[in-house]
């Protein structure tokens, strides 16, 4: 795919951090940008109008969709772990 979109993407690093992309790539570019961080396992995720970004809660980025944000019971979480 060399159209840029705004991939979001998982990535874990070789020093156990846990990293949340949400950037304007072609799929090309978001793998560079994945492994300049040093990523042992990444995963690219939908960019379709049923995606969003929430952090704490938030909404941080603007679905693509003219009506707003699509109602989808699905998710991917990133959270502490327990101590």
């Amino acid at each position: 795919m060399s159209t840029p979109s705004v991939h979001t993407a998982v990535v874990t690093t070789c020093i156990r951090e846990a990293v949340v992309v949400g950037r304007l790539f072609t799929l090309y570019e978001a793998a560079a940008f994945m492994k300049s961080l040093g990523a042992v396992r990444a995963m690219n995720l939908d960019d379709g109008g049923s995606t969003a970004m929430a952090v704490a809660g938030t909404l941080v980025d603007t679905p693509s969709d003219v009506t707003g944000e699509r109602p989808v019971g699905d998710t991917v979480q990133v959270v502490p772990a327990a101590h």
